[in-house]
């Protein structure tokens, strides 16, 4: 530990914790970490995503939305703040977001992905739909692309979405072994 800044200090230590299982250890030695002047932008980030994995996304948001502004070309921070801002209903920014996003991530699937849910909640049908099949023809084996497809045309009819559904059922007892509760 000899020669680490205290901000690297606590970070090691959260990491140790967090790998012990003990979340809200290594959550406060991120915030502890985050109180230091020359803290790295990384921290933010890192406790971003230990309260994603806890659900609680709008704690998580100005950490990631930090971590994103500090540095846009990060595709983990620029992930973790779209995903922030889709679970807590924001799909105009998400669609905002995604714009400059994309043009240093142009083929990211989980950006691309995080466009179309967005497109839908929107209720831009059409958006969402052409969005949807350039991304199944792209990635045709991740289920949460059918799922969304099958959301979408649940809407409207139901029959129609059935089979969308299946198959990312199928794909995620494929991917994991076992159906993905999300799909």
């Amino acid at each position: 530990l000899t020669g680490l800044k205290k901000w690297q200090r606590l970070n090691l230590q959260s990491v140790i914790e967090y790998k012990k299982g003990n979340e809200l250890l290594a959550e406060d030695f991120m915030r502890q970490a985050l109180r230091e002047p020359d803290v790295k932008t990384v921290i933010n980030r890192n406790l971003a995503g230990l309260l994603i994995n806890q659900g609680r996304m709008r704690e998580a948001l100005p950490f990631a939305e930090k971590a994103y502004r500090k540095d846009i070309k990060d595709i983990k921070s620029a992930q973790l703040f779209l995903n922030c801002l889709l679970d807590l209903g924001k799909a105009e920014q998400v669609l905002f977001e995604t714009e400059e996003i994309l043009k240093h991530h142009p083929e990211d699937k989980v950006i691309l992905v995080s466009r179309a849910s967005a497109l839908r909640s929107s209720m831009n049908e059409k958006g969402a739909a052409e969005e949807l099949d350039k991304l199944l023809q792209k990635f045709p084996d991740e289920p949460v692309i059918h799922r969304i497809k099958a959301d979408l045309l649940g809407d409207k009819d139901t029959k129609e979405a059935l089979p969308f559904y299946e198959q990312a059922l199928a794909l995620s007892i494929k991917n994991k072994g076992q159906p993905d509760p999300a799909i």
